[in-house]
Parts: C-alpha cells; structure tokens; sequence
C-alpha cells in the first residue's frame, strides 16, 4: 500500500526544493504548494489529470451552493 501523500505544504520562502524533489512528488500525484505567511500563494504544482466533468461543475457551483473558501492569492 502507497503512502498516501496527496500535498506537500511548505510556509515561508526561505530554503529550497530540488528539481529532483519536485519531479518526484510528481511521481507520486502529490502536489507541492508554497505559501508565505501570511496565507498567500508563492508557487504551486500539481499532478495533471483527465479532465472530470462533474468535478468542474462542482468547482463552478461551489460558490453557490457555500462550499467554496476564500483564498488570498499575492
């Protein structure tokens, strides 16, 4: 059984993350999100996937239905 990781989440930009790092996250479908402290975004990656229907509706209608959450972006 696989490990289970879906996101790698790291706060702050100090430090640093390898080419190799990131390519085997995405090996593993996991993606790699980068935020500053304050919340916002610095950098994101993910795993790409066939395009779901149903889930692309749900995003569009999250807002609607009060399942969304607001995000800070920079």
């Amino acid at each position: 059984m696989g490990h289970g990781l879906r996101r790698l989440v790291v706060i702050g930009s100090d430090g640093f993350i390898s080419l190799a790092a990131l390519r085997w996250l995405s090996d593993q479908d996991a993606a790699f999100i980068m935020l500053e402290r304050d919340g916002s975004f610095l950098a994101t990656t993910g795993p790409v996937r066939s395009s779901d229907a149903r889930l692309r509706r749900a995003q569009s209608l999250a807002h609607q239905s009060g399942a969304a959450v607001q995000m800070r972006g920079s």
